[in-house]
């Protein structure tokens, strides 16, 4: 699996490692991004929109402040969220521990 590190990614705080578990291309087109993102104290991914595309968090460690169309709450692990038709989301991470999410961005 392709591990990328990404700095402040969508404008948000820090570095985040990516680890990618499938390529688009293992896809068939069907999936643009699928990851595990570690989010350490401090860090974050920046507000950013989704459409056309769309894309499913699911917390499996750790805890994020996430917002959804500028309304913030609190993913704890084993949530979800999605994202998509032109909303906005982002999330950091508030906690003393490294939180880590599985992203999937559907085209």
């Amino acid at each position: 699996m392709r591990v990328e590190m990404r700095d402040r990614l969508r404008d948000g705080e820090g570095t985040l490692r990516l680890t990618n578990l499938l390529e688009p291309s293992d896809c068939f087109g069907k999936v643009n991004l699928c990851a595990l993102v570690e989010i350490e104290p401090g860090k974050s991914v920046g507000v950013h929109a989704h459409g056309p595309d769309a894309e499913l968090y699911y917390l499996l460690e750790g805890r994020l402040a996430v917002t959804d169309d500028g309304v913030e709450t609190w993913l704890e692990e084993g949530d979800a969220m999605f994202t998509g038709n032109g909303g906005t989301h982002s999330a950091r991470n508030d906690g003393d521990r490294t939180a880590t999410l599985m992203a999937v961005v559907l085209p």
